[in-house]
């Protein structure tokens, strides 16, 4: 039982596939604590790390990361200082996956949300990464942007002389100045300077500099260091959209979010760490429309599981908070119509087959015929045909 507990199995060996949630306005949602609801790979290099489901009354070395939605949460174990920083494109990932299966049923923008922590309190900088793939395997990149030009901090010699790491952001900042000077501007900062052959062996990046910008279509989206450092707290910031378009440092820029547009299919969203260590509560994959995350609380069993949702194919993102909602609408305006409906017939039925309304219709009848049949005689003309046939029309002056 714990090893399927350590792959994220279910008893029928196959996860769930998540359908957009009716009551979340189309948004996908994943829990941790629902095992069927995903799948874990184990690494495919050697190594022994795994996402592995945690008990927060039974944590493991290290403490739990506090305040999961149902007190269990998944965590890439053992967290003995690996890390996966060797990125290069989405072949690179190859190490132990959490993967959640997606039936879109409509093309649609999506935003990913994660409910997340970096697991320890130690500054190693527990991070991840989070790839989109069509059913076939194949990456699905995420809509393009712009973002700041970065290198590896030893991919030109002598360029950068090291780097000041920050033991609660993660962060490590690259110096250009010689490293006497650098090591001195680090401790003012309260840092650790990094040396650049420091900085190579745990993967720091530096911003290349001069304005240089350069456009991506992301592969993959890196989340590393959220606002509050290390605080072992899933509440302290309970949704994290912003996070680094195809980023491998220490830390993310924030200046992107995981945005993918998706035609109506089935795909894979997966998520790979960039140390082991990190730890993730939930998922919320968001459509245009969605409720917004900010306030939502999950409870047990309610990931978006397909057969346990009820939005339908086509449907328009709206958010159960609006006052006409898609499903209520409809049937109020369906009742409606069947009592107008069976007003009508009523009203016919006693009008042609009682004998009130016969005598109602025979006089209507009556009525009509003996009234004026032109304009000019309900307004008081005078026609008259003299000799040759034509017709003359005496006008009154209307007052």
């Amino acid at each position: 039982m714990a090893l399927l507990l350590a792959l994220g199995l279910s008893a029928g060996g196959a996860a769930a596939v998540l359908c957009p949630s009716a009551n979340h306005g189309g948004a996908f949602i994943g829990m941790a604590s629902d095992t069927s609801s995903y799948t874990v790979t184990p690494a495919q290099d050697g190594r022994d790390d795994v996402w592995t489901l945690v008990d927060e009354a039974k944590p493991p070395p290290g403490g739990a990361v506090v305040h999961s939605f149902t007190g269990k949460y998944l965590q890439v174990l053992p967290d003995n200082g690996d890390n996966y920083n060797e990125v290069n494109s989405y072949e690179s990932f190859v190490w132990t996956a959490l993967e959640f299966n997606l039936r879109v049923p409509s093309a649609d923008t999506y935003t990913l949300f994660v409910r997340w922590s970096g697991g320890d309190t130690g500054g190693a900088g527990d991070s991840m990464y989070a790839t989109m793939a069509n059913a076939d395997g194949s990456v699905v990149r995420g809509v393009p942007t712009w973002r700041d030009q970065t290198v590896g901090i030893g991919a030109t010699p002598g360029q950068f002389s090291g780097c000041c790491y920050s033991m609660t952001t993660h962060a490590c900042p690259c110096y250009t100045e010689d490293e006497a000077s650098a090591r001195a501007a680090c401790l003012v900062d309260e840092g650790f300077f990094q040396t650049t052959a420091d900085g190579v062996g745990f993967g720091a990046t530096c911003v290349a500099g001069e304005g240089k910008m350069e456009q991506l279509a992301p592969e993959w989206y890196e989340f590393a260091g959220q606002e509050y450092g290390n605080v072992m707290d899933f509440a302290s910031e309970p949704w994290d959209a912003t996070c680094e378009a195809q980023g491998t440092g220490t830390a993310d820029s924030g200046r992107d979010e995981a945005v993918w547009q998706l035609a109506a299919g089935d795909y894979v969203l997966k998520f790979y760490p960039r140390e082991d260590g990190t730890a993730l509560d939930a998922i919320y994959l968001a459509p245009l429309g969605a409720r917004n995350p900010d306030s939502v609380v999950l409870a047990p069993s309610e990931s978006s599981i397909c057969a346990d949702t009820s939005w339908p194919a086509g449907a328009a993102a709206t958010s159960p908070d609006d006052d006409d909602a898609a499903g209520p609408g409809r049937a109020a305006v369906a009742v409606g119509v069947v009592l107008a409906l069976l007003v009508v017939a009523l009203l016919a039925g006693l009008l042609f087959f009682t004998p009130q309304g016969r005598a109602f219709l025979a006089r209507g009848r009556g009525r009509a015929e003996a009234a004026p049949r032109s304009y000019l005689e309900m307004e008081g003309g005078n026609e008259f045909e003299p000799a040759g046939g034509l017709v003359v029309t005496e006008n009154k002056m209307l007052a």
